[in-house]
Parts: C-alpha cells; sequence; structure tokens
C-alpha cells in the first residue's frame, strides 16, 4: 500500500514538474518574441535617426526592411503596421491573434507633406 501511495506521489510530482516546464519555456518563448519586436523598433528608429528629413515612406521602407531581416517572421506569425496619426507615425508588430509586441509613435520632419 504504501507503494502506490509514494508511486502516486511521484507521478503527481512528475506532471507537476512538466506543466511548470512547459510554462516556464512558454514564457520565454514570449520573451524572445517580445526583445525581438522591440529591437526591430529600435533598429528602424535609429536608422531614421541618420537620415536628414526622412519623409514617411521612406521611415516606412526602413521599418519594412528591418522587419524583413528580422527573426520574427521564422519565428511566429507576426503583422506589422504603420499609419500617420496626427502627424506622429505610429510602428506597430503584433500577432495575428491581435496582441501587441511592440509599437512606438514617431515624429518624423515630413509626415504633414506625406499623409494618405
Amino acid at each position: 500500500m504504501e507503494l502506490v501511495v509514494a508511486l502516486g506521489l511521484l507521478g503527481l510530482a512528475f506532471t507537476l514538474f512538466l506543466s511548470a516546464s512547459g510554462n516556464a519555456r512558454a514564457m520565454e518563448r514570449n520573451f524572445t518574441r517580445e526583445s525581438r519586436a522591440v529591437q526591430v523598433l529600435d533598429n528602424t528608429i535609429e536608422r531614421i535617426s541618420f537620415e536628414k528629413n526622412a519623409s514617411v515612406e521612406e521611415a516606412k521602407d526602413i521599418f519594412e526592411d528591418e522587419f524583413a531581416r528580422s527573426r520574427l517572421i521564422d519565428d511566429i506569425d507576426a503583422l506589422r503596421s504603420s499609419e500617420v496619426r496626427d502627424g506622429k507615425l505610429r510602428l506597430e508588430i503584433t500577432r495575428k491573434n491581435g496582441k501587441r509586441l511592440a509599437a512606438v509613435e514617431i515624429r518624423i520632419g515630413k509626415a504633414e507633406e506625406s499623409k494618405q
């Protein structure tokens, strides 16, 4: 009887360990995805800052280029969007389920001229 109870407890402990390790892996994957998304936006902002008086279209092209170079495309179902609101360019990376990974708003020198 003691052996059966001991095996039952061991099985329960093993199940709890597998569940916890699965949750830890999921958290690590989400953190990695968010970090990569932030890195794409950071690289985009840095490249735009080197362009003197970059237009909205040039900024969008830089964002698309940085997104294409990232590993987000291979890793997850990431989507990117860019739109002009109130004279600011909003760059956002989301998952297909609508959850936002990272977003930033930046003021572009020629934003008023390039509104569409």
